[in-house]
């Protein structure tokens, strides 16, 4: 069974609702479902914004992970020092495939969290 660890998550830019990405034909892609713990009937839509921008520090590194518009739907560009991944689909692989590159291991992070926690807890 994968350990969970609470990794704190700081927000560093709020970014910007895109009227025709969060309200257009692909608004879908744009929002995501939030739930309160302990509360199954109360959830809440929160915002995927164009440039939002989280930090976490995970194995005594800094990695920020940045929202971009990639075609349309949310692309994902995690950085760590001069170094950046390609934009990708989720920001799980964007963390993930940064951390691998720089550790040399399989770790895996999920960048869900550690992107929507932050924009909850600071209610973006």
């Amino acid at each position: 069974m994968a350990k969970r660890r609470d990794i704190p998550v700081k927000l560093i830019l709020t970014g910007e609702l895109v009227f025709h990405l969060h309200y257009g034909v692909n608004a879908r892609k744009w929002w995501e479902k939030q739930i309160i713990e302990n509360t199954p009937e109360v959830n809440f839509l929160v915002p995927i914004r164009v440039g939002m921008k989280t930090q976490v520090e995970l194995n005594n590194r800094v990695f920020a992970i940045q929202v971009t518009e990639n075609f349309g739907s949310p692309g994902y560009v995690c950085q760590s020092e001069q170094l950046s991944s390609d934009i990708e689909n989720s920001p799980t692989q964007a963390i993930c495939k940064l951390y691998q590159q720089i550790f040399k291991n399989s770790t895996r992070y999920s960048g869900n969290l550690e992107i929507g926690r932050a924009s909850c807890r600071e209610r973006v």
